[in-house]
């Protein structure tokens, strides 16, 4: 009798937990009218906080998206711009046009802090990249990344619990590597992707698309399994022979080397898609990112 008793005990303890429907990824952000997407005029204070899904999303992200195609140039929202604002919220947003045909080379980009983030980088010839204020960019990076809520900021346990968007954020490579070297105390490293230039407009253009398709259709980032580095590395992949791809599966879970940022680029240097001569942007030189990545 004490046995049952017990089991009882257990479940009624466990059915309320087993019930509650935590906010997923995917509600939130396709609920346009959910409260998660206002702005407060202040972040909220307390950093150390439990999850709270009515929290703003991080003031460093914004969703980007294609507004139009043209013969020549796509034009792209959401694209963060400038310097770092000193108040860390009232950043850039700018709407910007990529000329494909004028790009010059890509770079495969980690960002070296932590456990690492991966991302893309596309260096254009004057005139390839430019905002709808006319003034022009050298170099674009693009990167899916965990949409992150402020004040917190990324916390792995919550990525767990699949609570994080996937984001595709874009930047321009001065503005990257202002934000992570003065904010995240991170240095960025760029490896050069040994593509044809062909290839490498394709890869620019497979980029593009993935933006567009997200917009239209939102994922939840997953930790080991959908993350910066699995959407990187996708995007590398179709731009290569299959003798020189990543595998995203091993035994049907996910590739470490397709997961973790420095494997990936360890196994692609291995395999001679990236140049062993990297870049490397730090607190000294981090102004220059662009004019050296042009180079």
């Amino acid at each position: 009798m004490k046995n049952y008793a017990l089991t009882f005990a257990l479940l009624a303890a466990l059915l309320p937990a087993a019930n509650a429907q935590p906010d997923t990824a995917l509600s939130q952000l396709l609920d346009a009218s959910s409260p998660s997407l206002q702005t407060p005029a202040a972040p909220r204070p307390d950093r150390s906080a439990a999850w709270d899904a009515s929290a703003p999303f991080s003031y460093h992200q914004k969703p980007a998206g294609i507004v139009s195609r043209g013969r020549s140039a796509v034009k792209v929202r959401n694209v963060r711009w400038g310097a770092r604002p000193a108040d860390g919220k009232s950043h850039r947003w700018e709407t910007a046009s990529v000329f494909p045909e004028l790009l010059e080379k890509a770079y495969y980009g980690l960002r070296t802090a932590g456990t690492g983030h991966s991302f893309l980088v596309f260096v254009f010839k004057d005139g390839g990249f430019s905002n709808s204020s006319g003034e022009t960019s050298r170099a674009l990076t693009i990167g899916a990344e965990p949409y992150t809520r402020a004040p917190e900021g990324y916390v792995r346990s919550n990525d767990l619990r699949n609570r994080y968007p996937l984001v595709w954020n874009l930047t321009t490579l001065d503005n990257y590597a202002d934000f992570n070297v003065n904010s995240y105390g991170s240095d960025v490293q760029l490896s050069p992707v040994n593509l044809p230039r062909e290839e490498a407009i394709r890869l620019l253009n497979a980029a593009l698309e993935k933006v567009e398709a997200a917009a239209a259709a939102p994922q939840t980032h997953v930790l080991y399994a959908n993350n910066c580095t699995t959407s990187a590395v996708a995007l590398l992949n179709s731009a290569l022979p299959e003798n020189l791809r990543i595998p995203l599966k091993r035994l049907l879970l996910t590739n470490p080397d397709a997961a973790f940022p420095r494997k990936a680029v360890a196994r692609y240097t291995e395999l001679g898609v990236l140049s062993a001569g990297t870049l490397l942007f730090n607190s000294s030189n981090y102004a220059a990112a662009e004019k050296l990545a042009a180079e």
